[in-house]
């Protein structure tokens, strides 16, 4: 019974250092791939970086700021990766945000991998200023709250390189600790949770079994 109990948290121990070493790993091709975005950028003369934030956050998010005169930043961005051969694919999602789908192939020095794909989020914060947020897409499906309100919130949804956007009600409805489920186009299936004041504090988001994806925007 003694050695049971032993191997038990023998096993225990491994599996939490093994998932410490797959974070700090999957850390260091984030931050990788934020450098390797932000050399990109740097090449253009016509966009200035003023920040960049490298985050030791679980969710895998590192930001850049940048400032720039340019008139079109989502066709400035999409000439950049074109002329740097990578293969991607991009969005508008109303006025303010702008969502890039990147694969940065095997030329991240951290990753074994031959393809390494990131998510990058433009928000548009003025006419000449931009934050942007750098995602490291480890699954197939990705996605963030880009509006919260008391009675609505909306969402943008990567899934493997198609990019959506939902706009999610909450009028009326239950504003517990258990939360909501919400169906977005028959497709995936949102549990949205509140905190002790009824303000939204989280989304998971999972496929529905069988569910065909929509062809690329």
């Amino acid at each position: 019974m003694k050695k049971t109990s032993e191997d038990f948290v023998r096993s225990l121990r491994e599996k939490i250092n093994d998932k410490k070493k797959e974070d700090i790993i999957q850390r260091n091709v984030l931050h990788n791939a934020l450098d390797y975005f932000s050399s990109i950028l740097c090449k253009d003369q016509k966009i200035d970086i003023k920040n960049v934030k490298k985050y030791k956050n679980s969710d895998l998010k590192s930001s850049i700021k940048i400032y720039s005169e340019q008139e079109n930043i989502f066709e400035h961005i999409s000439n950049l990766l074109t002329l740097e051969k990578l293969e991607f694919n991009s969005s508008k999602i109303g006025d303010k945000i702008i969502i890039f789908v990147i694969n940065f192939g095997n030329s991240l020095v951290t990753s074994p991998k031959k393809n390494n794909w990131v998510v990058v989020g433009i928000n548009i914060l003025g006419k000449y200023t931009f934050d942007i947020d750098v995602y490291l897409k480890i699954s197939d499906m990705l996605y963030s709250i880009y509006e919260k309100k008391y009675f609505g919130i909306k969402i943008w949804l990567c899934d493997h390189m198609n990019i959506l956007s939902y706009e999610i009600p909450l009028i009326d409805c239950k504003r517990d600790k258990s939360g909501i489920k919400r169906i977005l186009d028959e497709i995936y299936s949102a549990k949205i949770s509140f905190d002790s004041i009824g303000e939204v504090n989280g989304i998971k988001i999972s496929k529905k079994n069988g569910a065909k994806i929509k062809k690329l925007l």
